[in-house]
């Protein structure tokens, strides 16, 4: 795909998983990361060859232009209840 300068650029994520055990993963937002508009990403169909190779393909909202410089900027700001901490640290630890 070509993009025009300024042009929104949508960034996709991916599956998530241990690098020890590649047929194990997860949807990336199973994981409690930031997610700027809980519920609003979409997938998409990622094609044969993408879905045999396990990626599920999400959007997120990180706002993203082509060519352009931005400056620094928090893209989120997350506070982890319990159970979010007890399934991060769960998965940090075991995977």
């Amino acid at each position: 795909q070509r993009y025009e300068i300024g042009e929104k650029v949508t960034l996709w994520a991916n599956k998530v998983g241990p690098y020890e055990n590649p047929q194990e993963t997860y949807s990336y937002y199973t994981l409690p990361f930031c997610d700027g508009d809980a519920g609003k990403s979409s997938s998409r169909w990622p094609g044969l060859g993408e879905a045999l190779e396990g990626n599920a393909l999400v959007q997120t909202a990180y706002r993203i232009f082509f060519a352009q410089n931005l400056p620094r900027t928090i893209v989120c700001s997350l506070v982890l209840d319990r159970q979010a901490e007890d399934v991060l640290s769960y998965a940090i630890r075991k995977h």
